[in-house]
């Protein structure tokens, strides 16, 4: 757990959840996705995670990265992607 404090530990907690990571909601799994990356820079150079969290962390950024190229990724919110990619 990162030393920014007793709710970004909380936080970090609930966004690493599965059922969140796998959402079947695109523009949920991207809203969760800009968190993760915000969480991440706070917690930096220490990632908040386990090895198997961290891991799905990263393939829910590369599916989200990946969908950008994608028309049927045309969430509502579209200021978010360039949010999440600006984070990288």
């Amino acid at each position: 757990m990162c030393g920014a404090g007793a709710e970004t530990g909380t936080l970090s907690s609930c966004l690493g959840e599965d059922w969140l990571l796998e959402h079947k909601n695109k523009d949920v799994r991207l809203l969760v996705a800009c968190a993760l990356a915000d969480i991440l820079r706070i917690c930096a150079p220490e990632p908040p995670y386990g090895e198997e969290t961290n891991a799905d962390v990263i393939k829910l950024f590369i599916k989200i990265l990946r969908g950008f190229q994608s028309p049927e990724m045309n969430p509502q919110h579209p200021s978010y992607r360039c949010s999440l990619a600006s984070r990288f």
